[in-house]
């Protein structure tokens, strides 16, 4: 299946469906996305979504984000998308990850798409499509001169 994140609208897709993710499930989504394949620590998550110090309130709060986040991807146990690392916070799966194969613009914005590939357990191919964040130095072409 794919999820499909296009931050300039902040929305979020799997597979052809839109997701209705509020702000933080939105926030939490695409930090593990941004750090694919690596633990990210309760820390730095309540930081990054709540702007608050890890303590067993925030951590809680996060805990029960990535649980709502989970039944809205239908990730089912065992976790396929968002992986609880015990101890430790969550990770998207690590996946292989390939350069930008492609860019593209929206509203007059070059965005760089990535594409990560992971095999799944029972054969099928799960596909992560994140439009990344605008390419550095990008400038909207002058149109021809006639």
């Amino acid at each position: 299946m794919t999820i499909r994140i296009d931050p300039a609208a902040r929305r979020a897709w799997h597979g052809n469906q839109m997701l209705s993710l509020g702000q933080r499930e939105y926030d939490l989504l695409t930090h593990l996305a941004q750090h694919h394949g690596r633990a990210v620590p309760f820390s730095q998550l309540t930081r990054a979504i709540y702007g608050e110090p890890l303590n067993d309130r925030t951590q809680r709060k996060v805990q029960e984000l990535a649980a709502a986040l989970r039944r809205k991807l239908g990730d089912t146990p065992p976790y396929q998308y968002i992986v609880s690392v015990r101890g430790v916070g969550f990770r998207l799966p690590r996946r292989h990850v390939t350069a930008p194969t492609q860019r593209v613009e929206i509203n007059g914005q070059a965005y760089d798409v990535v594409h990560w590939h992971r095999q799944a357990d029972h054969g099928a191919t799960a596909v992560f499509t994140l439009y990344a964040r605008p390419t550095p130095g990008h400038r909207r072409p002058a149109p021809p001169r006639t």
